[in-house]
């Protein structure tokens, strides 16, 4: 098995946000390409070849967006069930 299927599965069962960045007109790997439909604390971003609107460098940018925001709602959700949460040290930076 390949690594990056390896390491895609691990971080499906320990439920880590994950985002895959996969250039335009590139094939998926089938193997993982239904994580993100399946979960959605997975996601695949695309970018475009060197030159063009959808850089490298701004799909990382929207992917951390991205990541951040669930991160946040998590936070929520957690500190709803657990109210200590709130006071544990770590997320002040990232609370709504």
């Amino acid at each position: 098995m390949s690594a990056h299927i390896a390491e895609a599965r691990t971080c499906a069962n320990s439920r880590t946000i994950t985002a895959i960045l996969r250039e335009k007109h590139k094939e998926p790997n089938y193997m993982l390409c239904h994580y993100p439909f399946d979960l959605r604390f997975v996601k695949e971003f695309r970018y475009g070849s060197v030159g063009s609107n959808e850089s490298l460098e701004a799909t990382v940018e929207a992917a951390v967006r991205w990541a951040e925001g669930l991160v946040r709602k998590r936070i929520k959700f957690f500190n709803n069930i657990y109210p200590w949460r709130e006071t544990e040290r770590g997320y002040a930076d990232l609370t709504p």
